[in-house]
């Protein structure tokens, strides 16, 4: 399963990066014998919340395929979630859940071992800080 976005519709509207993210990844999928079975996302979405339009049909997909899926690709982590701990707890449950690990094609981490969950949880929390850090210094004052 793929899933891309960027964060704004100016992004979306003068932007080649949704095409690149979706190019790199069927190219990535291609390589490491991974099927394709659905696209979701392809817009803007602010990943600053999981209550996305795009993200959320792409979870119910997932939750009523049941053993259907095994991952999300997306070409970097914070294309799946830049909430910290709620997407620890959202891998958390997929994978245990579900079998369906979010693999991101520039930054891949084995998740099926302790030391991977651990790389992939700290990289979930330095994204959704540095995002932090970024929205405080854009504050006036």
């Amino acid at each position: 399963m793929v899933y891309t976005r960027v964060s704004s519709k100016e992004q979306a509207d003068h932007n080649l990066s949704l095409d690149v993210q979706r190019k790199s990844i069927e190219e990535s999928a291609r390589k490491n014998n991974l099927g394709i079975i659905g696209y979701f996302g392809g817009t803007y979405e602010s990943a600053k919340t999981d209550g996305r339009k795009e993200f959320n049909r792409m979870l119910d997909f997932i939750k009523t395929r049941k053993g259907k899926v095994s991952h999300i690709l997306v070409y970097t982590l914070d294309r799946f979630s830049r909430t910290g701990g709620a997407a620890i707890k959202l891998a958390e449950e997929l994978r245990e859940n579900y079998g369906v690990t979010i693999f991101a094609i520039t930054q891949p981490t084995d998740t099926s071992n302790p030391s991977g969950v651990l790389h992939q949880n700290i990289t979930f929390f330095l994204v959704s800080t540095i995002i932090s850090c970024v929205s405080k210094k854009q504050l006036p004052g």
